[in-house]
């Protein structure tokens, strides 16, 4: 207890939490209600509260007597002693001996003044039912807004104005801890799904009411989405005939975003990778990170995973994804994406979550000379570059997008268009055979009527930017026929090594121990299928070329890229 006007901290609203009267007036507040109880008391903020703290000790009513007062639990019985003096005993003299069973004894009696007492009369006081404290506690808004008989018009206006702007406020503070960046939003999912769409318990007013003027006005001004939803669910909360002490207002983005639009998921992350960078932890921080096997951890569906790997087989063949040596003295290779649409390279993110570098070597029938664990490292690094999207920058993910567009095509109606695999995909019943735990369906392919990679390849061989298959052995062929020939035999031999490790069974209990080939061979044989069976359409190379793709002229012939080196993969 403290005699200070001062409200304790711990009484502080919290900062999303909006109160209508200032909490540091309650003292004031209290003192008048006080006065109010106690009518006779000449100076409220000394003799009301003296008056009332002799009625608490003494548990005496204004006629002076110790008899019961109205809602009280304390009455004097019948001959009795004050209501806070107890008689624990009483007085039997030794000389009267024992009689009827009765010990002599003094009397003994206690005093029910200490302070949890005291406490409990007055907690049992500010309870009464007439109580100026009990009805200011008990008041809902609508009686709040209309004021005390005591009040002036003026005074009712002010409340009228503060409950508008408070309401305001809350609204402000409704929005969810996460911080999410705007600019991506509406990069990634258009602005029309912009901010944020809240949600509001009752409200004691009609709809048209002009106190929520100042809520409706600021949510006016949100993307078309959230607007609706907002002023929707504000509508339906209006209830006139129902009082209430207290408004909720909660939100939640206008629609479900992708988690990179979260800055406060991505922000940490990039200033940790930064900071890792600057000092060569890069090892350190991965380590003991990933608790699952890679197709789980992937923030992408199984579908985009397989539509990838799609896009990882057809760009191999054709060149459009190639490796090209580091320059900056760390060793291993850059990978690289060709764009037919801006005609340019898109690189993937150098600097990976679990590898300080690419380019493995293997010797294994069939394998890719980047070795297959590259674009499973590649995949395993996609959630770092998702978190270094910001402010509607794409950048960091463009050659992912590339990859995924080359394997499962894209949208006709929204340009640029990407064909996708033509072919037939398998039944879902035919891809379990391969691996019993597969659930989805393949990604279906993009237009059929003009021609995607592995029909202008088939065709010319060289595309018309210089450059042909990134596999040697395919590269050497010289006719449309030998080039499918060729690329056949190569992913015959792919597919049947990544049979053998879908074989193994890697999963959550040993995920760890093997390389990354490993746990993406399931969706790779899955990919392999598919593409194999692209090559083997009769009309191979004779769709409708696309008009906004530059054409196809053979130039002089590249040689395919060089074999890196030998290095950690």
């Amino acid at each position: 207890p403290s005699t200070s006007d001062v409200v304790p901290s711990h009484f502080q609203p919290a900062i999303n939490e909006v109160l209508l009267e200032d909490i540091n007036a309650f003292s004031s507040t209290f003192s008048a209600q006080i006065a109010q109880a106690m009518p006779g008391a000449a100076t409220p903020e000394a003799e009301a509260a003296s008056e009332l703290i002799t009625q608490l000790k003494s548990s005496k009513e204004d006629n002076g007597e110790y008899s019961s007062i109205l809602g009280w639990t304390i009455t004097r019985a019948a001959g009795g002693s004050h209501p806070h003096i107890g008689r624990d005993a009483s007085w039997y003299p030794a000389a009267l001996g024992a009689v009827a069973g009765r010990v002599a004894g003094p009397a003994r009696y206690s005093l029910k003044l200490m302070p949890n007492d005291v406490l409990g009369y007055a907690r049992t006081w500010i309870n009464l039912p007439s109580t100026p404290f009990r009805l200011y506690s008990q008041q809902g808004i609508q009686e709040w807004l209309a004021g005390t008989p005591q009040m002036t018009q003026g005074e009712i206006a002010h409340n009228e104005l503060t409950f508008t702007n408070k309401l305001a406020e809350t609204l402000q503070y409704s929005s969810p801890l996460v911080e999410i960046d705007e600019s991506l939003v509406s990069t990634i999912h258009g602005s029309t799904l912009n901010g944020l769409k809240f949600s509001f318990s009752s409200l004691p007013f009609a709809p048209n009411d002009p106190l929520l003027s100042g809520v409706t006005t600021k949510i006016s001004t949100f993307p078309q989405l959230a607007m609706q939803a907002s002023l929707s669910s504000l509508q339906l909360a209006c209830n006139p005939a129902k009082e209430v002490k207290e408004i909720f207002i909660s939100s939640r983005p206008a629609s479900p975003y992708l988690p990179m639009a979260f800055r406060s998921l991505t922000e940490p992350i990039r200033n940790t990778w930064a900071t890792s960078l600057s000092n060569g932890s890069q090892s350190a921080y991965w380590k003991w990170r990933r608790a699952r096997p890679l197709t789980d951890f992937v923030p992408a569906s199984q579908q985009w995973i397989e539509a990838f790997l799609q896009g990882w087989i057809m760009g191999r063949i054709t060149g459009h994804i190639q490796l090209e040596s580091r320059t900056d003295g760390v060793g291993g290779s850059l990978v690289k994406v060709y764009d037919d649409f801006e005609q340019d390279w898109a690189y993937f993110p150098k600097d990976l979550l679990g590898v300080g570098n690419l380019g493995v070597k293997m010797a294994a029938a069939g394998a890719d000379n980047s070795n297959w664990n590259v674009p499973a490292a590649l995949l395993e690094s996609l959630m770092l570059a998702m978190a270094h999207c910001v402010g509607g920058n794409l950048e960091p993910v463009r050659a992912y997008q590339l990859v995924v567009r080359i394997g499962a095509g894209t949208d006709p109606t929204t340009p640029p268009v990407f064909a996708g695999l033509k072919v037939q995909p398998k039944s879902l019943a035919e891809r379990k055979m391969i691996d019993p735990l597969v659930w989805w369906e393949a990604p279906t392919g993009g237009v059929t009527n003009i021609d995607n990679i592995l029909d202008q390849w088939f065709k010319n061989g060289l595309h018309s930017a210089g450059f042909g298959s990134s596999i040697a052995s395919i590269a050497e062929a010289k006719s449309p026929e030998e080039r499918r020939e060729k690329a056949v035999a190569w992913l015959s031999a792919v597919r049947e090594r990544m049979v053998t490790l879908t074989k193994n069974g890697v999963r959550q209990a040993t995920f760890a121990a093997v390389n990354r080939e490993f746990e993406i061979a399931t969706f790779l044989t899955l990919a392999l299928d598919s593409v194999l069976g692209e090559l083997g359409r009769d009309d191979l190379g004779s769709s409708i070329q696309i008009n906004d793709m530059p054409p196809s002229i053979p130039p002089q012939q590249e040689s395919p890229e060089e074999t890196p080196p030998d290095v950690e993969g």
